[in-house]
C-alpha cells in the first residue's frame, strides 16, 4: 500500500491517500489502528508498516489522544500526524474492513477514515477517489 500526500486532494483540504489493493496491507493497517484504538501502542509509523511505500517521502504517523485532533502537517514537506481518541480510532478499524477482503470489482473503491481538521485521510483501492 502506498502512502501519498496531495496538497490539492479535495475540494475542502489536502489529504493523505492510502491507496493499493492488496487485502493484507489493509489487514496489516487495521489490526495497527486496533492497537491504537486499544491503547497497547501510543504512536505508529504507517508509512513503515510491512508492505507500505512512502511516495515521495510522505510520512504518516498515527497517535493516540485525549481528544480527535485528526491529521495535521509536523514537519514540511509531508510529515503528518493523524491524532485521534481511542474510540475513533475503533471506528476507523471499522471503516476498513471492507478493505481487507479480496475486492469485488474492478471500480476504484474509496473511503474517508477521517474527514475533519486540516488535512483528510482517505483508502482507495488505487490512486483515484
Amino acid at each position: 500500500m502506498k502512502v501519498e500526500f496531495f496538497a490539492d486532494g479535495s475540494t475542502e483540504s489536502p489529504l493523505v491517500l492510502l491507496y493499493g489493493s492488496d487485502p493484507n496491507d489493509a489487514a496489516t493497517l487495521s489490526h495497527t489502528f486496533g492497537d491504537l484504538a486499544h491503547a497497547s501502542v501510543t504512536r505508529v509509523a504507517v508509512h513503515e508498516l510491512p508492505g507500505f511505500v512512502s511516495v515521495d517521502g510522505c510520512q504518516l504517523f498515527g497517535s493516540v489522544a485525549r481528544s480527535d485532533v485528526g491529521v495535521k502537517m509536523v514537519a514540511s514537506p509531508a510529515t503528518f500526524d493523524c491524532a485521534l481518541r481511542p474510540e475513533t480510532w475503533a471506528n476507523v478499524v471499522g471503516l476498513l474492513e471492507p478493505f481487507s477482503h479480496p475486492p469485488q470489482t474492478r471500480e476504484t473503491q474509496f473511503q474517508y477514515l477521517y474527514d475533519s481538521g486540516d488535512v483528510r485521510l482517505l483508502i482507495s483501492t488505487k490512486r483515484a477517489w
